[in-house]
């Protein structure tokens, strides 16, 4: 669940599509999304419907720790874009603010630090390199 004010907009990283960009000033340090189990969800197993399956395999994602299931996030937190040089550091079921991050600044995770199968980009999954 997302605990700063965000808002959608196109992002940065070119052909990432949609990223998701903090509304106010945030702290370094400052907490910025945090698994909320009852809004965030686990999908324990893949959907046999296409349509579902591609859903969970797009904006879900496995834990590098090795729990089951895919980390389902229910607000925008699913616009977190990756970066080797990310505004964000993960850590577990939460992600803090690198450094101070001004408003306006794209919110991005290095999905290395937290997702067994690194990214779930929008054509389908694929590993980063």
């Amino acid at each position: 669940m997302l605990l700063i004010p965000t808002y959608l907009a196109e992002s940065r990283i070119p052909a990432a599509g949609l990223g998701l960009f903090c509304k106010e000033f945030v702290p370094a340090e400052t907490v910025v999304w945090m698994f909320h189990q009852g809004f965030d969800y686990i999908v324990e197993e893949l959907p046999e419907n296409q349509v579902l399956q591609n859903f969970v395999l797009k904006y879900g994602y496995l834990r590098i720790t090795g729990e089951e299931g895919w980390v389902m996030c229910a607000d925008d937190a699913r616009f977190f874009n990756h970066s080797e040089d990310p505004t964000c550091l993960d850590f577990g079921d939460g992600t803090t603010a690198r450094f101070d991050l001004a408003p306006g600044t794209e919110l991005t995770s290095n999905y290395k630090t937290f997702c067994r199968e690194r990214n779930q980009l929008p054509d389908g999954p694929r590993f980063l390199p």
